[in-house]
């Protein structure tokens, strides 16, 4: 049976990480069986429709991950979340954790991202953040992006253009304070997934993303 817990303590880290939206978040969890999925919700003490609408959003997109799998065939599911970047305008949140199939030889490193225009309650997409052409491939497969692990560097300079425009094509990134982070599926023994991040101020030439940054960063 499907149950729903609510964790009313609201984390420290959260608060830090959102407080220019000066609202507060708490943990929320679905849980089923062998399931566990938390995600944040902003707390909504009047009850307001609005909120209620932007809590929905977060929380069908956390839920995502299980249209990957028959409930039925998990012998276990576990995902956590890190709020990446949060203010009056935006959210951006990481998906991580660890599903087990049964009859499965190992278990798979799960990650993915939400990113919502909290303002405007719609979910943006890598396309709405810069300009995927052929300069941001480029600096994608160059030098411009770091790899979040050491173990990972390099992966990338194998793809063909149209492989990595496929890989993009999943909208799997994330913001930070000050860097544009995207998500790629890389085979198990590399760990599943793989981020890289690039500075903000590596994307000035893209036309897209100085919109984007003006319109939800630069301007809170």
């Amino acid at each position: 049976m499907l149950k729903k817990i609510l964790v009313i303590i609201v984390a420290v880290l959260m608060l830090v990480s959102c407080s220019a939206s000066k609202m507060n978040i708490v943990k929320d969890t679905y849980s089923e069986g062998k399931v566990s999925i938390n995600y944040p919700q902003f707390e909504n003490k009047n009850d307001k429709e609005e909120i209620k609408t932007l809590n929905k959003l977060i929380e069908d997109e956390a839920l995502k991950i299980m249209n990957q799998y028959d409930i039925n065939d998990l012998s276990g599911l576990e995902i956590d979340y890190e709020i990446s970047f949060c203010n009056e305008k935006i959210m951006s949140i990481k998906y991580s954790g660890l599903g087990n199939v049964k009859k499965a030889v190992y278990p798979n490193n799960i990650f993915y991202t939400s990113n919502i225009d909290t303002q405007n309650q719609t979910i943006l997409k890598l396309s709405d953040v810069v300009d995927v052409d052929e300069t941001f491939l480029d600096k994608f497969k160059g030098d411009n992006f770091s790899a979040v692990r050491s173990e990972q560097i390099g992966f990338l300079e194998d793809l063909s253009t149209e492989e990595l425009k496929n890989k993009l094509a999943s909208n799997n990134f994330y913001i930070s304070e000050s860097a544009l982070g995207i998500s790629v599926e890389v085979i198990h023994v590399l760990g599943d997934h793989a981020e890289y991040e690039i500075e903000y101020t590596n994307l000035d030439g893209n036309v897209r993303w100085k919109s984007f940054y003006d319109k939800y960063i630069n301007e809170i």
